[in-house]
């Protein structure tokens, strides 16, 4: 299949929020803006592949749109204030969330379901090597390679604070909203990250152990001078009964299985109602350390284990209800 059978047109405004090439090699995105009209119309991001097209942009009249194939969601966003726009697409669904800003009103979200669809190969094969940020030669060693996929996480908290994106890892809606299970959530950490392929060249593997609580992620890259580097990833539920095991125990356990040096420990926090039981807390020379925070408790734990392992809080709580008054 040839290039010439693949357009893909990113605006400035959407270049400018971090939008690049490499970004769309995943099956589920986002791209989020603030602005105020009128909207003129025009496209922020278009991609025609065989068998496949993808339109972002504003039509006359100002109605904000995603069309996708035979699908189309569409939204009227307020004019005359300063606004937010979070423009989605995933798997089965397209959705557009509007919020006017300093006005304390809620969200408004139109939202569409689609048939399941994902890029084909070829579009990613073309996006992969038209990368923008390739990172050439390699990694020096585990621990860069450990800071690189510390950061991507870290990213992901942005993206929840910023872009409202903690609403996907929550089921149902208004007050039965419930967290996802483990199940449910890998695949949507999984299309977070399915960027670092084309723009950090590392792959990465997803192993569920959702029945024992677990998300595990294998991160590999080549090492600077031949060979490779790998680091292990495991995310858990901050509400999970075996929260601190999976530090002290089941990650390192998986490092050794998978001969990686370094190892990151994820930790979803679901805020109120889901926080961790830290009353059997145990750590060898310390007494009472159940009555530590759960940060200091996670660093002297994998201090404790004799291997490089490094944590990350993500917090995933939803946001307090905009006032009424």
């Amino acid at each position: 299949m040839s290039d010439a059978q693949i357009r893909v047109e990113i605006a400035e405004v959407a270049r400018g929020k971090g939008l690049v090439e490499a970004q769309l090699c995943g099956p589920a995105h986002s791209l989020y803006t603030v602005c105020q009209g009128p909207f003129p119309s025009h496209m922020i991001l278009a991609i025609q592949a065989p068998s496949f097209e993808l339109y972002v942009g504003f039509r006359e009249g100002g109605a904000a749109f995603i069309t996708r194939n035979d699908r189309t969601v569409t939204i009227t966003p307020d004019q005359d204030k300063l606004i937010s726009l979070l423009f989605s697409w995933g798997p089965n669904e397209l959705s557009i969330t509007t919020t006017s800003l300093g006005t304390g009103n809620p969200p408004v979200v139109a939202r569409v379901e689609t048939r399941n669809t994902l890029p084909p190969v070829a579009l990613y094969n073309w996006l992969k090597k038209r990368s923008f940020q390739e990172r050439e030669g390699g990694f020096a060693d585990s621990e860069e390679l450990l800071n690189e996929v510390k950061s991507q996480f870290l990213e992901l908290q942005t993206k929840v604070g910023e872009h409202a994106m903690w609403a996907a890892c929550w089921s149902g809606s208004g007050e039965n909203r419930k967290p996802r299970t483990e199940t449910e959530l890998q695949p949507i950490i999984s299309s977070m990250l399915d960027h670092l392929e084309c723009m950090r060249q590392v792959t990465f593997t997803r192993e569920s152990l959702a029945g024992a609580g677990r998300i595990d992620f294998l991160f590999s890259a080549q090492r600077l001078g031949g060979g490779f580097v790998h680091v292990c990833a495991e995310v858990k539920l901050a509400h999970a009964t075996n929260l601190l095991h999976g530090l002290s125990s089941q990650l390192p356990e998986y490092m050794q299985s998978k001969r990686a040096e370094c190892g990151l420990f994820v930790v979803l926090d679901f805020g109120p109602g889901y926080t961790p039981d830290l009353s059997k807390a145990v750590i060898r020379g310390l007494p009472r350390a159940s009555e530590l925070s759960l940060e200091v408790l996670l660093s002297l734990l994998a201090e404790e284990t004799g291997r490089k392992i490094s944590y990350v809080i993500l917090d995933l709580s939803k946001p307090p209800a905009p006032s009424r008054a």
